[in-house]
């Protein structure tokens, strides 16, 4: 029986092996390669001689030997169907690098497309997969490859390819738009690199999935609504981009710490609209050598980074010779851990304006922001404004929350509710620099200079450092500032499969209202919402308090039916809706464990005192008390399996024990009656 079986698989392969094609060489005609004589079997070079088309109909399988390319000098037209693709494979290994490459020179035809985007003539590759190609005697190749050529490359899957899966070479100063558009790139060493000079590359509704690189490119590149994720880098630009509309999710640096960062730009970017969430390591790094940085409207959040330390967002121009203004606005900077989430250097004499970002919920062992001026030219004028941004229920163990250098207007911040940093704000000027910064014209949640002065680390703590000014300080946020996110959430169980949630109301003078969001939560958006108006709780029928929820605020610019599906929030990013507010923020980077097994708390609810006991000794050293705001009540050691902490002195409300030790850290919140 055995025997048979092993016939029969001869048998079958042997009928495989009669039905393939083997091609090879020159193809001076119009040639059709069609699905009755598929697959083909490229055994040896294939060049498309110029003026000769090679068409290929959907569902045929092209396998490549070693090493073995096709050229097209004149026109390939390879459309597949959504349900019908073509192929381009290896004969070998399923490994990339297995085959060489299909390459396109000049004088290959360039596609043409109606104004419609319908497909008129030239070269085409629509519904194709091309995978484990990019290695031609031993050389790196790009597997797709574009020499001064412009084929129309749409709705393809590119694959494991051991180089680039399309490499772009145009060296030509003119103003040609080139679209590479719903292409899916996996796997690959990069997916796509590019040269030109002023001819803008445009690379929009593709995905860039778990690739060393998503798009290298040292020309100028329009990337719209496309998604990057599980690669080790993004993007690495070194010209001109335009970026907008894009997600960036679950991208780690194969090195972290090593300052490679999951998006870098040099030169002149726009970087717009996109959602930057769960990545990790250094994220967003723009060095401007020559024309404007914008950073406008994006959402990053729920990036934690997992080297020692990173930045979030890092822009610097250091060059004196270009005209390099910086322009930040409208961002949420939100649910970010270990990161230092803004860090700024400005050495030139142009403009820097940060206005109307919300920075909030983040935990940092560095400081929250960190703008350098450093020019010190003879400007009467400040060269940096800093107004109408938030910074709010952040927590960092820096003695410092956030450091300020050189000339800078300080107008119309709200700089509240943060925590437990002894300082809210470091002047790093020297003694002798003018003029003096001025933090008096922004909201501290303080309610006297004096009070203010002591949350100010300058000349009088620190001779080294700048001499602060205090006056006309702000008693309640702006009305320009975005608005605030509610604070204190809570979440309880009433019973009756319900969730009561409730939270403190907005200082703000403005306020219309609160939004509360629940439902699957995924791209910085909800499945349901409900307007609980002015009042500060709501109770969710059908929901569990283990659900993931979160309120926001709005004022009175709000407009209902604007808070969309997608995350593109109109009203959150023009700041007249908060940024979410999620059930206590944990300052500490994690979540509550619920049901620990190797500690205890009691009684339930507290009153003047708490018991802490260990199931192990050696597990926790050290104990904090910590509340709402992540400031560091009491701390004390762990010397027994029983502690007691007095809580007589501490009002009613939430609290949280944090226990540090061998095991690492944990957090459990309790009630104090």
């Amino acid at each position: 029986m055995k025997k048979a079986s092993f016939l029969l698989f001869i048998s079958v392969l042997a009928v495989f092996r009669l039905s393939a094609t083997d091609v090879s060489g020159p193809i001076t005609s119009n040639t059709l390669w069609t699905v009755a004589n598929s697959p083909y079997v490229v055994t040896g070079n294939i060049l498309v001689m110029e003026g000769v088309t090679l068409t290929i109909q959907p569902g045929v399988e092209v396998r490549f030997d070693a090493s073995k390319a096709l050229q097209v000098n004149g026109t390939l037209i390879a459309k597949g169907t959504a349900a019908d693709s073509i192929r381009f494979t290896s004969n070998t290994t399923q490994t990339p690098g297995a085959w060489g490459n299909i390459y396109f020179p000049n004088s290959s035809a360039d596609v043409v497309f109606d104004d419609a985007g319908n497909y008129l003539s030239g070269s085409i590759m629509e519904y194709c997969i091309v995978e484990y190609g990019g290695n031609i005697g031993g050389t790196s190749a790009n597997m797709l490859r574009l020499d001064d050529a412009l084929p129309g490359i749409r709705n393809c899957a590119i694959k494991n390819a051991a180089n680039a899966g399309i490499g772009i070479h145009y060296p030509h100063y003119d103003t040609l738009n080139y679209n590479l558009s719903n292409n899916c790139f996996r796997h690959c060493k990069l997916g796509i690199t590019a040269l030109s000079y002023l001819s803008w590359i445009s690379i929009t509704n593709s995905s860039f999935i778990q690739n060393e690189c998503g798009i290298a490119a040292n020309a100028p590149m329009k990337i719209d609504n496309n998604l990057f994720s599980g690669n080790s880098q993004a993007l690495s630009m070194d010209s001109r981009s335009v970026i907008t509309n894009n997600e960036f999710s679950d991208n780690e640096t194969m090195n972290p710490g090593s300052g490679n960062f999951i998006i870098s730009v040099r030169y002149e970017v726009d970087f717009t609209n996109n959602l930057c969430q769960r990545n990790g390591s250094d994220l967003l790094y723009c060095f401007l050598m020559d024309g404007m940085g914008i950073i406008k409207s994006n959402v990053f959040t729920d990036n934690v980074c997992t080297s020692t330390s990173g930045s979030l967002i890092s822009v610097f121009n250091d060059n004196d010779n270009g005209y390099c203004p910086v322009f930040i606005e409208n961002n949420i900077i939100t649910n970010n851990s270990q990161f230092k989430p803004l860090e700024v250097r400005l050495a030139m004499n142009v403009e820097a304006t940060f206005t109307s970002n919300v920075i909030t919920n983040n935990y940092t062992s560095d400081d929250l922001l960190n703008v350098n001026n450093l020019f010190t030219g003879a400007l009467d004028t400040a060269l940096t404004t800093f107004r109408n941004n938030i910074i709010t229920q952040n927590f960092s163990t820096s003695d410092v929350l956030t450091t300020f250098r050189g000339k800078i207007a300080l107008n119309q911040n709200s700089f509240y509710n943060n925590g437990p940093s002894a300082y809210l704000l470091k002047n790093n000027n020297t003694p002798t620099f003018q003029p003096y910064l001025d933090v008096g014209n922004n909201y501290w949640g303080i309610e006297t200079t004096e009070e203010l002065s002591e949350a100010i680390l300058d000349f009088f703590d620190d001779a080294n450092l700048g001499i602060t000014l205090y006056d006309s300080m702000l008693l309640a946020p702006p009305a320009s500032n975005p608005v605030l996110p509610p604070a204190n959430v809570v979440k309880t169980d009433p019973g009756n499969n319900g969730v009561q949630l409730s939270w403190l109301p907005n200082p703000e003078a403005d306020i219309q209202g609160y939004n509360v969001y629940w439902g699957k939560y995924a791209g910085y958006t909800f499945e349901h919402m409900a307007d609980a108006g002015l009042n500060t709780s709501y109770i969710i029928d059908g929901a569990s308090v283990d659900d993931t929820i979160a309120v926001t605020a709005y004022d009175n610019d709000y407009i209902p039916g604007k808070a969309r599906t997608n995350w593109l929030n109109e009203n959150m990013l023009n700041g007249h809706e908060s940024a979410y507010s999620f059930e206590l923020h944990f300052p500490l980077g994690m979540n509550e464990i619920k049901d620990p097994e190797d500690i205890s708390i009691y009684p339930v609810p507290a009153r003047e005192k708490i018991t802490v006991e260990l199931k192990n000794l050696h597990d926790y050293n050290q104990l904090s008390i910590v509340n709402l705001q992540g400031r560091t009540l009491k701390t004390l050691p762990l010397t027994k399996l029983q502690t007691e902490v007095d809580m007589k002195d501490y009002a009613s409300g939430m609290y949280f024990v944090r226990l540090s030790g061998t095991k690492g850290m944990m957090v459990k919140k309790f009630i104090r009656k």
